[in-house]
């Protein structure tokens, strides 16, 4: 009902000429319930009702406002899930692993994490305007895995913009780590970090293999590969040539950068 008072309220002052707009939003998004365990609306009643300070005071507060993001889409109905805090609180405790302990190096302007930085800042962008900030998150830790799963020295630069990103998930943290790497206070005070443009397509990217509509296995290929290149890759798979052995593929399915399927009698 305060939305509906907001509106009425602001096209009296409108009425009035107090106001200058007809309405008080440029755009009304509504949140969604956040339910107790298994799915169920929290009631006193029920004794399901998670309270804030608990968790806040076992994981910290940033941990809690991260995983409050990360259950689900923004305006959708979405179940509380220990575990899952559990898995968010280790993603952060992993983002100070690598900030603070990676053997990091020197700036290098051709490094390969140039444009997994890149897309990770256009991506984390978008979703923010969009307001959807659980694939924000989803991005970051798909980040975190692809830098640290690398031998090659991480550029400061990197590190910087890394912590960048964060900031507006994970405010504390982040300005712990700002300071940590060296940085005048304070990380709120920072621009937003810049991406490349050219760098904002993968070279090399990995696509399912379907038999059927089921997935058998995952496929490198290069980023916009022909499909003769793809069908070809996808033949080449141990996992594949066991389902397509001595059957007869009735027709393939690509789907650009996406996957490819066959299907077979």
């Amino acid at each position: 009902m305060h939305l509906l008072y907001a509106r009425f309220w602001h096209k009296f002052l409108y009425d009035i000429g107090v106001v200058s707009s007809k309405e008080p939003f440029l755009k009304l998004r509504n949140v969604g319930m956040v339910l107790g365990e298994g799915g169920i609306k929290m009631s006193k009643s029920k004794g399901n009702v998670i309270a804030p300070d608990p968790t806040i005071e076992k994981y910290g507060a940033d941990t809690l406002r991260l995983y409050e993001l990360f259950m689900g889409p923004f305006d959708q109905a979405i179940a509380w899930d220990p575990k899952s805090i559990e898995g968010v609180n280790r993603f952060l405790y992993r983002v100070w692993d690598l900030v603070l302990s990676v053997s990091v190096g020197k700036d290098n302007n051709g490094s390969e994490f140039e444009g997994k930085i890149s897309r990770l800042v256009k991506k984390v962008e978008d979703d923010i305007a969009e307001m959807k900030f659980n694939t924000a998150i989803a991005k970051m830790m798909e980040f975190l895995n692809e830098v640290t799963g690398t031998k090659e020295k991480i550029p400061n630069s990197i590190i910087r913009r890394f912590v960048l990103v964060l900031a507006p998930f994970v405010p504390h943290i982040a300005e712990e780590l700002w300071q940590e790497i060296g940085e005048k206070y304070s990380v709120h005070q920072q621009d937003w970090p810049k991406y490349d443009q050219k760098l904002l397509v993968e070279k090399n990217i990995t696509i399912p293999v379907q038999i059927n509509g089921r997935v058998r296995d995952q496929i490198t290929i290069e980023f916009g590969a022909s499909d003769k290149i793809v069908e070809s890759k996808a033949k080449e798979s141990e996992r594949v040539k066991k389902y397509l052995s001595s059957k007869k593929i009735i027709k393939r399915i690509i789907v650009p950068n996406k996957l490819i399927n066959f299907v077979i009698e």
